[in-house]
């Protein structure tokens, strides 16, 4: 079949239309079938995760009402005992571990003078 002889096979499809008689019934038939709007919930399987999924929200919710909440957490959230516990802290910096910072931020520097005085030839 030649381009031309398609294209006119095309414009002949395009204006066939719909008996009268025939578009009245299907257009009456489509306007009685009941249109559900809670099509999401016609699936047996979904209707059953969404109410397992209730159920448990349900039973968690209920969960954390009785237990409340933990007294070490709320301890946490007392100021007053917070900073209690920050004045018993002892917070001194040993002078053994200040000397090796010390020495090792020195021989890093020496290391890293080497490095810019002595770059590797390739």
């Amino acid at each position: 079949m030649k381009e031309q002889d398609l294209i006119q096979t095309l414009k002949k499809m395009q204006r066939i239309s719909p008996d009268t008689g025939y578009a009245r019934t299907s257009l009456a038939q489509i306007l009685r079938t009941n249109q559900s709007s809670n099509w999401i919930f016609s699936n047996a399987l979904v209707k059953m995760a969404v109410g397992i999924s209730a159920m448990a929200l349900v039973v968690v919710v209920s969960v954390l009402q009785v237990a409340g909440p933990s007294d070490a957490k709320m301890a946490s959230l007392d100021d007053a005992s917070l900073i209690a516990e920050l004045d018993s802290k002892d917070f001194q910096i040993e002078l053994k571990e200040a000397h090796y910072f010390n020495q090792s931020a020195e021989r890093v520097a020496m290391a890293l003078d080497e490095v810019v005085e002595y770059p590797e030839k390739n």
